[in-house]
């Protein structure tokens, strides 16, 4: 299977999830996903109203996904990966194509500001790998079969956990994490690696604590069954 690529880094903003109206003139994306649920949302920015719940709320290219305090969000995708999200969290969902019959097509572009967020890869890494991104400042994470959990913070820092794959037990699964030039592999569930700063190499691959998984998947929104 081919690598998928993650970039990370950070910033902190307000609570809200703002879809893209930057030219209303032309006609709507087409859908991309669904918020299976979201806690502190915004309809739109037009709207400007804050919701407690959202549910089943089909989301578009080009929709920016943000979060408050003491927000988050999950996010399905049309092959079926996942994102969720924790609180003040800033992402944009770029560009989705999916296509079963043509593997060079498909692509997966998401631009991941800040905030805590598990990724689980879906069918369009499996078809064309390369083509899957998450993106933020500080580093590049390749992807195969992999389900990531993350945080980047205010101060462009970020740490980065190699998951269990539901249903992918026995298969290859690791991610590559490269920042300022420098690369680390990660092919155990449970170890993690860190980029403290812009100018900084990641770490070297170690088991992460069982307690601080389980805390990084609570800032994501998700659930520590993943831990199983």
């Amino acid at each position: 299977m081919k690598l998928a690529t993650i970039l990370f880094g950070a910033s902190l903003c307000f609570t809200g999830y703002l879809p893209n109206f930057a030219n209303a003139a032309e006609q709507p994306s087409a859908e991309i996903g669904t918020i299976v649920t979201a806690r502190q949302a915004a309809a739109s920015p037009g709207a400007g109203v804050a919701l407690d719940v959202m549910k089943n709320v089909s989301v578009r290219k080009g929709e920016k996904l943000i979060t408050g305090p003491f927000g988050r969000m999950q996010i399905s995708f049309i092959d079926d990966s996942e994102i969720s999200i924790g609180p003040e969290a800033d992402i944009t969902l770029d560009d989705l194509v999916y296509s079963p019959h043509m593997s060079m097509a498909n692509q997966f572009q998401v631009s991941v500001v800040s905030g805590a967020f598990r990724y689980l890869s879906g069918k369009i890494a499996k078809l064309n790998g390369p083509m899957v991104s998450l993106k933020t400042p500080l580093a590049t994470i390749g992807i195969r079969g992999t389900h990531v959990l993350a945080i980047v913070d205010e101060n462009y820092a970020g740490c980065i956990v190699l998951l269990p794959t539901p249903g992918a037990e026995g298969k290859p699964s690791s991610i590559t994490v490269t920042a300022n030039g420098k690369s680390v592999t990660i092919d155990k569930p449970g170890w993690g690696t860190e980029v403290t700063g812009a100018n900084t190499p990641p770490t070297a691959p170690r088991t992460w604590p069982r307690d601080r998984i389980m805390k990084m998947l609570q800032m994501s929104g998700s659930s520590v069954e993943f831990l199983k």
